[in-house]
């Protein structure tokens, strides 16, 4: 409802391009105001500028619902993002949050992003990368999925989102140039994986490699919620490197740049975890409730 909107918080290469379109579809069953980019209220997917400005400002009758009476959304937000939601009465609202092993997200962000590209980074399967150059392009490259926009790149992305310090996305080129000393020195050094462990605490949690049982925790604290037909989208380049292949050093590079979403990912686990037992035992509990009442 307006009053306790659901949100969910989509992480660049978390398994959410799937999800946004899920949710669309349920929002306009129920016939509730939606904001998702890159959908338009009628629920057809355009790729256009509201596709990567993932702020409240966008949001308006043509594309499923404005802020007075919006009850979902769906995008590469920033936490807080509700702030714009006059009458939320929840701080956060429910939210529902997918991450992801930063080797796995990084792995799959290169195929997208960088190995279909037509100029000299493009081509060349990750393996093929010297330590050094893919060094540089950690720290370098934010380009979005259409390169005329900027992104958060390969270090660190959920951190940035769950601190509110994604301050390239939905920019261009020049933006992000201009962009003060002082707010791009911010977001580089005020990464804090507590806060964004004890934010991410807040939310439904599911992780990419658990697909079945991310279903199964969206069915039980958010049922409204269907899945009309259950087929992941966006699934990525069939023939990457996997974790276990990537070669050690390369690995060791990703991790490096990614100390805060790896905390990220570890309390994920244990969050998915213990989300699990208490479905188990609520489950074993209607077993026995159903079977006292049939005896």
């Amino acid at each position: 409802t307006p009053e306790r909107p659901f949100v969910f918080l989509h992480h660049e290469k978390c398994a959410g391009s799937s999800l946004r379109r899920y949710l669309v579809q349920a929002a306009k069953k129920r016939g509730v105001g939606f904001f998702v980019p890159c959908y338009d209220g009628g629920g057809v997917y355009r790729e256009d500028e509201r596709c990567y400005a993932f702020d409240l400002s966008n949001a308006t009758a043509a594309s499923g619902g404005a802020p007075p009476a919006l009850a979902a959304t769906a995008g590469h937000f920033n936490w807080g993002v509700w702030d714009a939601l006059p009458s939320s009465k929840h701080d956060p609202p429910p939210c529902l949050s997918l991450v992801r092993h930063p080797i796995d997200r990084a792995i799959s962000l290169f195929y997208e992003r960088v190995y279909q590209r037509d100029d000299h980074l493009g081509g060349r399967r990750l393996n093929d990368w010297s330590v050094s150059d893919f060094e540089w392009l950690l720290g370098a490259f934010k380009g979005s999925a259409f390169s005329m926009w900027r992104d958060e790149g390969f270090c660190d992305q959920v951190c940035k989102n769950l601190l509110g310090l994604a301050i390239n996305r939905g920019r261009t080129p020049a933006a992000v140039d201009a962009l003060p000393a002082d707010v791009t020195s911010r977001a580089a050094s005020s990464l804090d994986a507590g806060l964004a462990v004890e934010r991410l605490g807040k939310c439904v949690v599911g992780i990419q490699e658990d697909w079945a049982g991310a279903r199964r925790a969206i069915d039980h604290w958010f049922p409204w919620l269907s899945f009309d037909d259950d087929v992941r989208r966006n699934v990525g380049f069939s023939d990457a490197e996997t974790r276990q292949t990537l070669r050690p050093e390369l690995s060791a590079a990703i991790e490096k740049c990614n100390a805060c979403d790896l905390a990220v990912y570890e309390a994920a686990t244990r969050r998915v975890e213990a989300q699990k037992e208490f479905l188990d035992e609520r489950a074993a509990i209607l077993v026995a409730e159903r079977g006292a009442r049939a005896g």
